[in-house]
């Protein structure tokens, strides 16, 4: 896999997933939760991966990327598409830890590419060139996901976040990647 086409499938799906962070605890504090619901929502977006992040990456190398990237990218469309059809409180924590896991998912096994793209004395840069398509989406995210808030409202922005990571899951499923 070419390395940027990597970083664009991981601006998408880190796109999505910080964006999402935002519309999740805006929402929530729109359908008047406590602070303490809205912090234990953006936990969740790291409990999971906390406790299975080393798991992911074994499994990675065992099975190789293809599915690992497919099923994280699958996850965090599913959360963004379960707080656009079902809107809650309660759903906001399924959403989150769909979300939280699938971006990690994804992200392990991104990490474990690009350490094998190119030689040796090409991996810092390799790793550079990943981490300034994270900075990018770190940006991109959020104020997206703020204007399609504002200028759409919840509901549409958690649908134009499912539909990021979209084009990975088609790349992938078409089986055109290795």
């Amino acid at each position: 896999m070419s390395l940027y086409l990597l970083i664009l499938f991981s601006v998408l799906n880190h796109s999505a997933y910080v964006g999402s962070r935002v519309a999740v605890s805006l929402f929530a504090i729109h359908l008047d939760a406590s602070p303490l619901v809205v912090g234990t929502l953006m936990s969740l977006y790291g409990v999971l991966p906390m406790l299975f992040s080393v798991s992911v990456g074994r499994l990675s190398d065992r099975i190789g990327p293809r599915a690992p990237m497919l099923s994280g990218s699958i996850l965090v469309v599913s959360g963004a598409l379960l707080a656009f059809a079902f809107p809650g409180v309660t759903t906001l924590y399924f959403a989150a830890a769909l979300i939280g896991t699938g971006f990690m998912t994804f992200q392990v096994t991104v990490q474990n590419i690009v350490g094998f793209i190119g030689k040796p004395e090409q991996r810092p840069a390799n790793f550079s060139k990943v981490a300034v398509g994270f900075s990018i989406s770190a940006f991109l995210g959020p104020m997206l996901t703020g204007l399609a808030i504002d200028g759409l409202g919840y509901l549409p922005a958690f649908l134009f976040l499912a539909l990021l990571p979209v084009a990975t899951i088609v790349a992938l499923a078409a089986d055109k990647l290795p």
